[in-house]
């Protein structure tokens, strides 16, 4: 039988004051049953509190369930109780917030009712709970409640790398590793492998900011590593823009069908200062680069507790110069395939783009001189500079083929035989008014006509510093399926060139190489 809400509410105070009324035994409770199927009551304690009871004894006293910490309210008091019946106990400690606390109760009720068809008592009390740690942000005013700006950015550069480890990982693995809002000294910890997250500031693309000597120490750590983001502020206008919520309500359509995990999600969510009262649609946003992914070695420049006297300096806080950081740079394929893999990443050999570039064009690495911008004809008194689209296709083909080959590297702005790391420069100036953004963004908007945004997650670029000049650098991964440029046609790649395939060739490439697929 399930609750019937409306009559509940009709009848919600009369029965409290009944209660009240008739409550006799000291030390215990006068209770109202609400439904057939789960033990849920109203209550009344001996000191006349109003409250609600949800039973939970099908759950043995060792489920970890009761391992889980519950909001902690000076109005409401929520807790477990044991003995003849075991229970989530929820009191009304503060008369004043009477109201509210109906108002949360009739919550509860309401989400009971929707998991009627449930038999799993775990699954009950989990929701409950869940709609607990929701609803403590409702008691405070939205003034202390609502996230601050910079507090809206850190959250969603969490929320974005979360949301890239859901890509390699199952997301439970992906959720028990976001720290974060646990108040721990690093955001993520994975294996003994620990991931601080940083917003660049807006002001200085090339500055991060840390608040504590904890935050870049690897005491603990088999591995740490700086990850950068750069979240700028957007318009409505925009289609590339979000808000906090839009990347919330993301991830909760990702764990639709995974309850645990959102039940998971949505403590962390809270915990970390996100509420649903909240609105943040005014705040919209652009994540105008890729991560940046930092190795934090012993020689890392940092303030930790290995090299300050930390009884004496009980804070600190500074600025880091990424553009200081080159050498521990890594790039993001790296490191997030080797979680993939489930390797050790203490291990990783370190590389460095320079390294690969040094080598010279292979099956995996391929050089481009420009992305849009005839360089051979800018000296020509005549010439208009202008995006020449048959460059531009190039880069495209090289991409293409090697997401249906083992997977590779372009570098933008290598000028082949000889080597010379040419730079962007003169066409970032030409074409794209000095903004790496814009030309980003150009790329983005080439995949997308191209290729397609669904098979955005196979691939990465970014802009790195090499040699004091800017370059390129797109990863690409291998695809699991034949991608067709405007799908039509196939590119692939063999030895250090990219090749169209048609016909017979086609279906014996695909045939060969998707074959299990």
């Amino acid at each position: 039988m399930a609750i019937t809400l409306h009559i509940w509410r009709m009848e919600m105070i009369r029965d409290w004051d009944d209660l009240k009324r008739t409550f006799t035994s000291k030390g215990s409770f006068s209770l109202v049953l609400l439904s057939e199927k789960w033990d849920v009551a109203k209550i009344v304690d001996h000191e006349q509190k109003i409250g609600l009871r949800v039973g939970c004894n099908s759950l043995s006293r060792e489920n970890k369930i009761f391992e889980k910490k519950l909001p902690k309210l000076s109005q409401i008091q929520i807790s477990w109780s044991f003995g003849k019946t075991n229970a989530l106990i929820i009191l009304l400690q503060d008369k004043s917030f009477e109201e509210q606390f109906i108002k949360f109760i009739e919550i509860i009720i309401e989400k009971i009712d929707e998991v009627q068809e449930s038999q799993d008592e775990e699954f009950l009390i989990k929701t409950v709970t869940n709609e607990c740690f929701k609803w403590s942000l409702f008691l405070m005013t939205e003034k202390e409640r609502k996230l601050k700006i910079n507090n809206q950015k850190g959250l969603i550069a969490e929320l974005i790398f979360l949301k890239d480890l859901f890509k390699k990982l199952e997301f439970s693995t992906a959720l028990n590793s976001w720290t974060g809002p646990d108040k721990l000294t690093k955001d993520f910890i994975l294996n003994n492998i620990g991931f601080e997250i940083k917003c660049i500031q807006t002001g200085n693309r090339n500055k991060v900011t840390v608040s504590s000597y904890d935050q870049l120490d690897l005491v603990g750590l088999n591995k740490l590593f700086l990850v950068t983001y750069l979240i700028g502020a957007g318009s409505k206008e925009n289609e590339l823009s979000f808000t906090l919520t839009d990347i919330v309500n993301d991830i909760r359509q990702a764990l639709d069908y995974d309850q645990d995990s959102k039940f998971n999600f949505e403590k962390k969510l809270t915990l970390a200062g996100y509420s649903d009262l909240d609105d943040y649609s005014d705040s919209n946003f652009i994540n105008s680069k890729d991560p940046s992914f930092y190795s934090v070695l012993n020689d890392f420049p940092s303030i930790t507790t290995n090299n300050i006297d930390t009884k004496s300096i009980m804070r600190v806080n500074y600025d880091i110069d990424l553009s200081t950081l080159e050498r521990f740079k890594l790039d993001q394929f790296t490191v997030l395939n080797t979680i993939e893999k489930n390797e050790n990443i203490s291990d990783l050999k370190e590389d460095s783009l320079k390294e690969k570039i040094d080598k010279g064009e292979t099956h995996f690495v391929e050089f481009k001189q420009s992305l849009s911008m005839d360089i051979r004809k800018i000296y020509n008194k005549d010439y208009s500079p202008k995006r020449e689209k048959y460059l531009e296709d190039v880069c495209i083909k090289t991409i293409d083929g090697f997401f249906n080959a083992e997977g590779g590297e372009l570098f933008i702005g290598i000028k082949d035989d000889p080597i010379e790391i040419f730079g962007i420069e003169k066409e970032l100036k030409i074409l794209y008014k000095s903004s790496t953004d814009e030309i980003l963004r150009s790329l983005k908007g080439l995949f997308k006509n191209n290729i397609g945004l669904q098979f955005f997650d196979l691939i990465n670029f970014q802009i790195v510093q090499i040699e004091n000049k800017k370059i390129i650098h797109v990863l690409c991964k291998k695809a699991s399926e034949p991608i067709f440029v405007k799908g039509i046609d196939f590119y692939a790649r063999f030895g250090n060139s990219t090749e169209k395939l048609e016909g017979k060739a086609l279906q014996e490439y695909i045939n060969r190489r998707f074959k299990n697929k």
